[in-house]
């Protein structure tokens, strides 16, 4: 719908609502011409001025607006951009809006309005919409269309909310002293690994076979060697320490 025709169908609505305050034909036309701005006031001012024709009856004064100012996609035209309209970034809502003002002038049949619509939504909304059926309406299609588009806009929207994970607060000095530094979340400290327990080997524990076997020799149950045992070994980290 063209500017020109919203804005006569809002005066039209005035003087519906109160036909007492606007009663004859040069009041309407008075309160028109107080509203306009721009080159349609100096066209009004221009024929006012020389109180043409055109002046003398509101659905003259109006007539003669439209062939002016309106000038509205109707038509074959109409068909055009309603075949190329895609929503792009738009809102499913907002691409709705302009499609239904072209759809009300192009003259399409339901099922080709139904069609031409999903035409020209995004990619994302048409993989979205791929489970439900086809033979759907315009008007359903619409209503289904936007739901799911407020879905993933609101999605969107959370995701962007989640940001980063919040860091630990700081301990106190003498805590970080004793017990290190805070952990970054995603990055925890290594434990320090714990000191070889008595027949230990390395990292390896002995089995219970070598553990009597060293009873047997006399050997030490933490080395394996003869000559000392497990109490003063010198290969046991706590005894080279207490050295």
């Amino acid at each position: 719908m063209g500017l020109c025709r919203s804005f006569l169908l809002q005066c039209g609505l005035v003087f519906d609502q109160q036909p007492r305050t606007y009663p004859t034909e040069k009041s309407r036309i008075a309160f028109v011409i107080g509203l306009l701005r721009g080159d349609a006031l100096k066209w009004a001012s221009a024929i006012w001025e020389r109180q043409s024709p055109y002046t003398q009856t509101y659905s003259d004064f109006t007539s003669e607006m439209r062939k002016v100012f309106d000038h509205p996609v109707r038509g074959r035209d109409a068909s055009k951009r309603l075949y190329s309209l895609h929503q792009g970034v738009r809102s499913v809502a907002e691409y709705a809006v302009e499609f239904r003002t072209l759809a009300e002038e192009s003259g399409w049949n339901g099922e080709a309005l139904q069609a031409g619509f999903y035409n020209g939504l995004s990619e994302q909304l048409k993989d979205e919409l791929l489970s439900y059926p086809e033979t759907m309406g315009l008007d359903d299609t619409i209503s289904l269309a936007m739901r799911v588009d407020n879905r993933i806009r609101e999605r969107r929207r959370e995701r962007k909310r989640g940001g980063r994970p919040l860091q630990p607060l700081s301990r106190h000095p003498e805590e970080e002293r004793r017990n290190g530094p805070p952990a970054v979340p995603g990055m925890e400290r290594e434990a320090t690994p714990a000191e070889p327990e008595p027949m230990q080997l390395g990292r390896y524990h002995i089995d219970k076979e070598e553990q009597q076997r060293r009873r047997d020799s006399n050997s030490c149950l933490y080395c394996g060697r003869s000559g000392h045992y497990l109490a003063s070994c010198p290969q046991r980290p706590s005894n080279r320490r207490a050295r």
